[in-house]
């Protein structure tokens, strides 16, 4: 025992004499100096060593740093001068994402704790009467302590900072996809016109007909031999199959002919006079109808009923 006291003891020692917290004294003369601005010089050390020096004033740097923190603080977290900040743009924009308008569950996403890191500066150690015999509040902090403790908040405000900016960014970009998902859904699925007269014949015939690499060529000149469509009905520029699609699952498919109730997807968009003269051939890749329940023997052919993509 008495070993490990007289080990124990220097270093006790030590740690006494040396104070963290009391002011050193700093050679901070530089010859040949030229003055940079904002405090920062270039010139010669005591060794005639080249160096850069910044110094400021003490108070100045932690009102400085102070400053930066807080600002940091309101523009994530919001407050009555600056609004509600980037956790409250945040907040609004997941509820919009996650809106039954377009097709979101219409629930409440939890957000992340609004954690402000300087809620306990504003915290007073003692409450008393001063030496003038004044009630006063008086909180006091080593100088090297708050400054750390403040240089470590600016870095992580910095890094939430980004982050949120990251997440609204991404919030934005998911709502836009949502709500042009749900105007094309609207658009192809409820207000796309009529083009043929739909009969009971065309829908046996496509009903028989839709199966993966079916040939959309020998469609079209069935179709067209029977006046399920008609030539003049469509650009003789852009190809038959031009539409994307997007079924009630939120699955999308491209090249897309509308014929009646049927949405049929190919493999590639091929124009009228292409198909004509078969130097284009397009297959098939999916189908559905959005009547699936009138369309004769729909279970052959439509087994997973209206508005969904069946290969």
């Amino acid at each position: 025992m008495k070993k490990v006291s007289y080990l124990i003891l220097p270093l006790f020692l030590a740690a006494c004499a040396s104070n963290p917290n009391k002011a050193e004294k700093l050679d901070t003369e530089i010859k040949k100096q030229e003055d940079m601005g904002g405090g920062t010089v270039i010139g010669l050390n005591e060794k005639d060593e080249m160096i850069m020096q910044k110094k400021v004033r003490l108070a100045d740097y932690i009102r400085q740093l102070q400053y930066d923190v807080y600002g940091l603080e309101d523009t994530i977290y919001g407050s009555d001068e600056t609004g509600k900040g980037l956790w409250g743009v945040l907040e609004e924009c997941q509820l919009k994402e996650n809106s039954s308008e377009i097709g979101g569950e219409g629930t409440y996403v939890k957000m992340p704790d609004k954690a402000r890191l300087t809620d306990r500066e504003d915290q007073f150690q003692k409450i008393g009467l001063d030496e003038k015999k004044n009630l006063v509040a008086v909180s006091t902090d080593y100088l090297k302590d708050r400054i750390r403790r403040f240089e470590n908040y600016k870095a992580t405000y910095k890094q939430r900072k980004d982050w949120y900016e990251t997440q609204i960014k991404i919030c934005n970009a998911n709502v836009d996809r949502k709500t042009y998902k749900t105007k094309q859904a609207a658009l192809d699925l409820s207000k796309y016109p009529q083009m043929v007269n739909t009969t009971s014949e065309m829908d046996q015939y496509i009903c028989r007909y839709v199966k993966q690499g079916a040939s959309m060529n020998a469609l079209i000149k069935k179709a067209l031999d029977r006046q399920w469509i008609m030539k003049e009905d469509y650009d003789q520029d852009q190809p038959l199959n031009s539409a994307t699609v997007t079924d009630s699952t939120s699955a999308e498919r491209h090249n897309v002919l509308r014929i009646g109730g049927w949405a049929l997807a190919y493999d590639t968009g091929a124009k009228l006079s292409e198909i004509q003269s078969d130097s284009i051939k397009p297959v098939l890749k999916s189908w559905m109808n959005d009547s699936a329940d009138i369309v004769p023997n729909s279970k052959n052919c439509l087994r997973k009923g209206s508005n969904v993509w069946n290969n």
